[in-house]
């Protein structure tokens, strides 16, 4: 073994001694389960990520695997993997170096419709508006005297956010709709304290104050939801497609279109129906539900990681399909999509990338992919 393929070694052992430190997996079972078929598998992944790594530090003479995953780590909030989960994508993290930089596991799935995802040439903000009334931009320079007039205030921390809190009973009831635009995501909290994180893309509208027995918002695109407790007033998220209802608890909703609506809740309970059903269907921690066609939900257990962790910063995806996670780029960072070579729209794949680092980056982690030709040119990202 070579000095530079040492220093490989020693990275591995380090990250190893790293993950395995989470009690839901022993280092017992590790080495049992690394024993069996599943661990050879994960054994060879291992060896393809090493040649990779090897031309990382070819060309960067250190790599940042371990500043990448601390950065990871840090915006880590809770643990929800089960231990068979711990061993696939954490360990197969490892042997994937970590999901940061390389994407291995490259899986055939069904038939997927012609992709297409366009630029939007105009530039937008993050935007507030009252019905019936103008536009007003929300940034740092945003005037306080304008937002007091719509009875809000506008507060700076990691980001800025939007709240309600302070509004007085006596006050107009006003319907207010944020909208986010590509690229950027931002968070209100609501006059019951509500703390909604919008997502790129997407529009909420809701009352200036909640009255009457129900907290009825609309939502067109992603929103994470942690919502205020209040038994006697059920909170209610609508969609085009869906609607969700809760007491106090936290979810995420997606619904960019008619083929790509979900719940996912972290916490609590709630219960959704589909515009077309009457009837509601409860949800557990842990669980994702996904509209189809016929109005039906599809409920099963997931890692709930992959549909929150944009909250966090990340883009995460876990054996996910390729289409999807350009879709995300796309959204993001405002760029064209372009197929050139069809089939690999089937691929599914792991990819992490913060959603801070620059276009040219998130495509180099995707070309870090084995069998994956990716480039970036005129604002395009082409996958050949």
């Amino acid at each position: 073994m070579g000095k530079d393929e040492n220093k490989i070694e020693s990275w591995f052992d380090d990250a190893f001694k790293l993950t395995t430190s989470s009690d839901e997996v022993s280092e017992e079972e590790m080495r049992r389960l690394m024993s069996e078929e599943e661990g050879m598998q994960i054994g060879r992944e291992n060896l393809a990520c090493k040649r990779a790594l090897l031309e990382e530090y070819a060309e960067h003479k250190q790599p940042d695997i371990d500043l990448e995953w601390n950065k990871f780590q840090q915006k880590r909030t809770e643990k929800t993997r089960r231990k068979r989960y711990l061993l696939g994508s954490v360990i197969g993290g490892v042997a994937a170096c970590f999901l940061l930089i390389f994407g291995l596991n490259i899986l055939p799935s069904g038939k997927q419709g012609e992709l297409f995802f366009a630029a939007d040439s105009l530039v937008h903000q993050v935007t507030l508006q009252k019905v019936g009334g103008s536009l007003l931009a929300l940034d740092a320079q945003t005037q306080d005297s304008l937002l007091s007039m719509m009875g809000v205030t506008l507060t700076q921390s990691d980001s800025l956010q939007l709240s309600y809190r302070s509004k007085t009973v006596e006050e107009k009831i006003e319907t207010h709709i944020l909208s986010t635009p590509r690229g950027q995501d931002f968070s209100v909290v609501l006059s019951d304290g509500t703390v909604v994180w919008l997502n790129a893309e997407s529009r909420l509208e809701y009352p200036s104050r909640f009255t009457g027995e129900e907290r009825i918002v609309r939502l067109q695109g992603e929103a994470y939801f942690k919502v205020a407790k209040d038994s006697r007033h059920p909170f209610i998220v609508q969609t085009s497609q869906m609607h969700t209802r809760v007491l106090g608890t936290e979810f995420n909703i997606r619904s960019y279109s008619s083929d790509d609506s979900h719940v996912t809740l972290v916490k609590g309970s709630v219960e959704i129906r589909s515009q077309a059903n009457q009837t509601y269907l409860r949800m557990k921690p842990g669980e994702d539900a996904h509209l189809l066609d016929d109005g039906t939900f599809s409920l099963h257990e997931t890692d709930v990681d992959t549909y929150v962790y944009w909250k966090e910063g990340f883009f995460y995806f876990d054996d996910a399909p390729l289409t999807t996670i350009l879709q995300e780029l796309g959204r993001w960072y405002n760029v064209n999509i372009v197929f050139n070579n069809p089939s690999a729209k089937n691929w599914r794949i792991h990819y992490v990338c913060d959603r801070k680092d620059s276009i040219e980056r998130a495509v180099l982690l995707l070309s870090r992919i084995n069998k994956l030709n990716v480039s970036f040119d005129n604002n395009t990202i082409y996958i050949k």
